[in-house]
Parts: structure tokens; sequence; C-alpha cells
């Protein structure tokens, strides 16, 4: 059934085309505004805009699978489901889930910029994102500056691991230590041109 056979006038469906764009952006910009002001969340921040562009991603996925029409954001195509009410019920669901699973990993990296990331956090280029901990200063005084802790997470598996690295002056990681489950603390040393050496 396409677009034409729907018993709607041109103007009505750019009424209904307009009014829901305009719930949406109303609906976007009510939760943007809620979670930047409690989250304390900078405007320009990449990863939450990441996930953000996601969600609105998701939303046009949910249309998309709502109608079928995506040229028009699903609108038409709503519109001729909304006469099967049990469809349209199951489309809300899978659109309420794209939108919660995008909340949940929205959650997750602020607990981990919380808990892990007081000195920062980066994407990296695979999507992993490492979080940054403060550099704890050396016992004694040598070439070595300190010691941090390093959470990485990849939002595409859910996977997480941690260690810690030891900085030198020259902002090189020369140690590192994996955090395991058995307690087992395992040190990997490299020189100062990133060689690997041993372990201790």
């Amino acid at each position: 059934m396409g677009a034409a056979e729907l018993d709607l006038s041109l103007e009505e469906r750019i009424q209904i085309i307009e009014a829901v764009e305009q719930s949406q952006a109303n609906q976007m910009s009510k939760v943007e505004g809620w979670m930047m002001d409690l989250l304390s969340i900078d405007e320009s921040d990449s990863v939450y805009h990441s996930f953000r562009s996601t969600t609105t991603t998701g939303l046009e996925v949910g249309s998309l699978i709502a109608g079928g029409y995506g040229a028009v954001k699903g609108v038409i195509g709503f519109t001729r489901l909304a006469k099967a009410p049990a469809k349209v019920a199951s489309i809300t669901k899978v659109i309420r889930r794209v939108e919660n699973f995008q909340g949940e990993l929205l959650n997750t990296h602020l607990t981990q910029v919380k808990k892990y990331g007081s000195k920062g956090y980066r994407q990296l280029q695979n999507d992993k994102i490492r979080y940054y901990g403060e550099l704890k200063a050396p016992m004694k005084e040598g070439e070595m500056i300190g010691r941090r802790r390093v959470r990485e997470w990849n939002p595409e598996t859910g996977l997480k691991r941690t260690w810690h690295e030891t900085i030198d002056g020259n902002n090189n990681v020369r140690i590192v230590r994996p955090e395991s489950n058995d307690g087992i603390k395992i040190h990997y040393v490299f020189d100062s041109e990133g060689n690997f050496i041993g372990t201790r």
C-alpha cells in the first residue's frame, strides 16, 4: 500500500508530519536539558552527543519499522498502522527498547566517568572508551612521576577491563598492571621507547 492510497489530503499529511516532528523535538529537548543539568554535562561533550545521536537514529529506525516510509520519517505509515492498534503497540515496544538500550549505554558511560574518569576520558578509534583516574605520586623519587588507574569499556560488547599504569617524566607508560579477580599482580614493564622488557 503506497502513500497515495491513504485517505489523506496533502495538507493533512503535512500537518501530521509537522506535529510528529515537533513532538519528537520537544521530547528530545526536555530529556537533553534534564540530563545535562542533572549530570553537569558539557554541551560540547563528543561522547554524550554520540549516544544522543544514536538515540535519535534509533527513533528514526523505529519510525522506519513502524511504517516503512523513511522519507517522511514513517508518519504516513504510522497513520496507516494506527488502524491496527495491536501492530502499533508492538512497534511502540520496539522503539522503547531502542531508547532504553541507548539510555543504558549513556548511564553506563556516566557511571564510569564518575567512578574511573576523574581526570577525563577519551574515545578510541575502535569506539572503545578509556577513563583515566588521578595520577598518584610514587613512594620514592626517580624517573616515574606516578601511577593511575585506567578503565576501558567497549559499548558495543559491554566488556570492561581495568589496569594500573605507571608513567615516566615523558608521559610514557612504563609499567602496566592489570586488575584481576584472582588477586595475582603481574607487572608488565616497558622501556622508555615502549618496548616490552618483561614481567615482575
